[in-house]
């Protein structure tokens, strides 16, 4: 039906602040003296079936489709701002949930979002009670639709908690909607503030059950109440401002997502957060938690239930104030620590929020990010082709300046101090999280990145690293050493981009008049057995070169004098690799190879300067290994 044809009712009511279309249809229809079901027909907020039964969706207080919202301010004279503000629309860039939920209602399959109540869950009996005015001591005050969210623990006005249940039935309010917009719309002549759950429990109830009626308008009087700490005033004052249309909704948005996310691991890991709740509120959530331990189980599946916020607003106080006290720790990584550890099904199971986590990483904050991720990232092996993971060390560092096999000063600063494995697989494995945590992706992205091959037996042993690091006594060291390198790194007034280096050293090696050039300023060797320089030591050299500029690991440089040999060849060669480079390499080395590895490395210097100052790729690193300069540099090398 177009709005044009929209006959409106005989009288309206001005919406009262912040009141909810949920109320100010209960609000009209005790005004016009008619059900409210009548008043949702005539505003067509909902229609009759085939059977003839009325229904009213309670997502239609979230937002109004376009049409709907037009008829419901025809028949009611609101203008179209009015009417959407009587929903959670306006919220929808500031509080996530809310514009999740319209995302859900145009799906195909719509899910609930556990972080907006379906139905109004929380009332203050002050605010049902009216101002005072005439209007309001005859029809009531309004039903506040930030009672729909769950960050809503306390009337600001009032200062006192909200209520959840009805004093006189002890049932939650919640439960007379059932998913409907209004719960019990045929009753006529009920005042908007009666309590309308079935006399009877909930899964017997049916149409002709009589509801409880109760005014919850009237405070009940209860002397051990709560007094309202000033801490939560202020703490639920500041959430609210998050929703003002002048907030920031990019920063309302990643805080609410952090609050959630944070709130939803204290639930999941119930009691280890316990001391970041206050006293008197510890008391009311070990009950809540426990209670719903026992009715929902321990499976991952009801363990994600159980991260479902409260409907008591003193436990849910207690959650969003300790959520919103761990965010603010210093250290957050170490706050969080213990909580995901706790989450944990099993050793090799990071358990329920790590999907909850990882679904969000990308909306919530660089700085819960950056905390959370060392302690949740899986070693996958590929990022996949929908979704990559990340990056989460945010700092002005660069993939193209860390090295696939962390040079030596690097490690013993950091590292050395780690017992359990051998430093070989330590510098490897830290040279690829390095990667991934400041480019984001998989290790698998980042061993490749490195030029290393996934596949082999090197990057499956950072798996090991990452099972050894959990059973330490402090499972976040071996992070933290990663994050103290990273940020050494950054401070580096210039950065080497070792990426470059590799792609200017990609398949290459000394030539033999290069190669010729250093044999000559080798010291002479006595005796009648000298050093053999054939090509086999050349492309030993050429790797030993290799590693030094850039700093890889020899395991992976390029041999493409060993591949140009005949096959048997290659395989004499490649047996004999790891005993030279051991020669080369050995503190204690013989005169020839000491002397060797000492011009090698005077070479690599100077090589690594010009790969650097020129910018240029490998078919230009010919040219620049053969200059004037790096020869003349050579002559000057004192004898050995």
């Amino acid at each position: 039906m177009r709005a044009v044809d929209i006959e409106p009712l005989p009288r309206s009511l001005v919406p009262l602040p912040e009141e909810s279309i949920t109320g100010y249809v209960l609000r009209l229809a005790h005004r016009l003296g008619i059900s409210s079901g009548r008043v949702i027909r005539r505003t067509t907020l909902a229609e009759s079936n085939v059977h003839g039964v009325l229904s009213a969706a309670a997502s239609l207080s979230t937002a109004l489709p376009p049409q709907t919202a037009a008829s419901f301010a025809a028949a009611t004279r609101l203008t179209a701002s009015e009417t959407a503000s009587l929903t959670l629309a306006p919220w929808r860039n500031h509080y996530p949930p809310v514009a999740n939920a319209l995302r859900s209602e145009a799906a195909t399959r719509p899910l609930r979002d556990s972080w907006l109540f379906h139905a109004t869950a929380r009332y203050c009996p002050r605010c049902l009670a009216g101002d005072g005015s005439p209007i309001q001591n005859q029809h009531g005050g309004p039903w506040r639709k930030i009672w729909r969210l769950p960050i809503a623990f306390l009337c600001t006005e009032h200062h006192m908690f909200l209520q959840h249940t009805c004093p006189n039935c002890h049932t939650a309010i919640i439960d007379s909607a059932r998913g409907r917009l209004i719960g019990r719309f045929g009753l006529v002549g009920y005042h908007p503030a009666q309590c309308r759950v079935p006399q009877r429990p909930s899964e017997r109830a049916n149409r002709s059950d009589s509801p409880c009626g109760w005014r919850l308008d009237q405070e009940p009087c209860n002397p051990k109440q709560m007094r309202v700490p000033a801490e939560l005033l202020t703490l639920q004052q500041r959430l609210l401002s998050r929703l003002h249309p002048d907030a920031s909704a990019a920063e309302a948005r990643r805080y609410f997502t952090d609050l959630r996310l944070v709130a939803t691991l204290i639930s999941t890991t119930w009691p280890t957060a316990r001391s970041y709740i206050r006293p008197e509120l510890a008391e009311a959530s070990d009950q809540h938690f426990e209670m719903r331990r026992q009715r929902l189980g321990s499976s991952t599946r009801m363990l994600s239930i159980i991260g479902a916020p409260p409907e008591d607003a003193q436990v849910g106080a207690g959650l969003v104030e300790g959520a919103d006290r761990l965010l603010a720790m210093e250290d957050l990584q170490d706050a969080l620590s213990p909580l995901i550890e706790a989450g944990r099904v099993r050793a090799d199971h990071p358990g329920p929020w790590v999907s909850v986590f990882e679904k969000a990483d990308e909306a919530c904050s660089a700085r819960l990010r950056k905390a959370a991720e060392p302690l949740v990232r899986t070693f996958r092996r590929s990022a996949g082709p929908d979704r990559r993971k990340a990056p989460y060390f945010a700092g002005g560092i660069s993939p193209e300046h860390i090295p696939a096999y962390l040079q030596h000063d690097w490690f013993q600063s950091c590292f050395s101090a780690f017992t359990g494995l051998t430093p070989k697989i330590l510098r490897r494995t830290a040279a690829v999280r390095l990667v991934q945590m400041v480019a984001g992706g998989s290790l698998g992205d980042a061993a490749i990145f490195l030029g290393v091959n996934p596949s082999r037996l090197q990057y499956t042993r950072a798996t090991d690293v990452h099972r050894w690091a959990r059973t330490q006594q402090d499972p976040l060291a071996f992070e933290r050493a990663l994050r103290t390198l990273a940020e050494q790194i950054e401070s580096l007034p210039a950065p080497i981009d070792y990426q470059h280096r590799r792609q200017a050293l990609s398949g290459w090696s000394l030539d033999p008049n290069t190669w010729e050039e250093l044999n000559s300023r080798l010291p002479p060797t006595r005796g009648p057995k000298q050093p053999v320089l054939d090509d086999r030591k050349r492309q030993a050299a050429s790797v030993y070169v290799w590693a030094h500029i850039t700093q890889g690991e020899h395991l992976f440089a390029p041999r493409p004098i060993e591949e140009s040999q005949p096959e048997a060849v290659q395989r004499a060669w490649a047996a004999r690799r790891n005993t030279t480079w051991f020669q080369l390499t050995r503190p204690d080395g013989s005169p020839h190879y000491a002397a060797l590895a000492r011009i090698l490395s005077e070479y690599a210097e100077s090589l690594a300067s010009s790969v650097d100052a020129a910018g240029c790729g490998a078919d230009s690193l010919a040219t620049a290994s053969r200059r004037p300069l790096l020869k003349g540099s050579l002559s000057d090398l004192p004898s050995a």
